[in-house]
């Protein structure tokens, strides 16, 4: 997924000043790149998923948590960021401090 892409897929979450925002288009965007194994479109849409953005049911942290977790394997520390801030709060796991420290050193 080239970044001309992905920045379209941010357009549609954004909105600006004569772009109507489209959350919902964002996020079938940003999950069809991350489902294609781009790391950044993965945080995008672990991001939508765990403040119920654009999802029917709001608030998804299962589907958030597979894709912070495939974009952590890939390296990318926004994603480590994310998984210690889920695992030290509690968000959609049990509060733990061992894997938050874990995340949070990689």
């Amino acid at each position: 997924w080239p970044w001309p892409l992905l920045r379209r897929c941010g357009r549609y979450h954004g909105g600006g000043c004569d772009e109507q925002q489209d959350v919902a288009a964002a996020k079938k965007c940003f999950e069809r790149a991350a489902d294609a194994g781009n790391a950044h479109a993965q945080l995008w849409a672990a991001t939508l998923r765990a403040n119920g953005e654009g999802c029917e049911g709001g608030v998804d942290y299962p589907a958030a948590h597979r894709y912070w977790e495939a974009s952590a394997a890939q390296g990318l520390a926004a994603a480590q960021y994310a998984l210690g801030l889920a695992y030290e709060h509690g968000y959609g796991v049990a509060p733990c401090e061992a894997p938050a420290a874990g995340h949070y050193a990689s």
